[in-house]
């Protein structure tokens, strides 16, 4: 997949706060919550690729997908919003 196209130096420092938010957020979970551990795996993956090269969008979108995942959690809007922030981010923005 693409890398999203960013011109800014300073989306990744802020790329990876926001996954270390998420990260944390996710950490807050149950852990018998099944989307869980795909979560903490996204991120990790997300983390590892973001230290060598920008996020693609399919990485941004999955993540988006497996938040969406969580049925009922109180936590699942604000993961919601901080995966948004992150898409934001990156130029991409929710459709109207």
């Amino acid at each position: 997949m693409a890398a999203v196209d960013t011109s800014d130096s300073t989306v990744s420092p802020q790329a990876t706060t926001l996954l270390e938010r998420i990260d944390q957020v996710i950490g807050w979970l149950p852990k018998r919550e099944p989307p869980r551990q795909d979560l903490l795996r996204a991120v990790s993956q997300m983390g590892q690729h973001l230290a060598s090269e920008t996020l693609s969008r399919g990485e941004i979108l999955n993540l988006q997908v497996h938040v969406l995942r969580l049925e009922g959690s109180p936590l699942r809007t604000l993961l919601n919003r901080r995966v948004a922030e992150l898409a934001e981010l990156y130029g991409l923005h929710p459709r109207s």
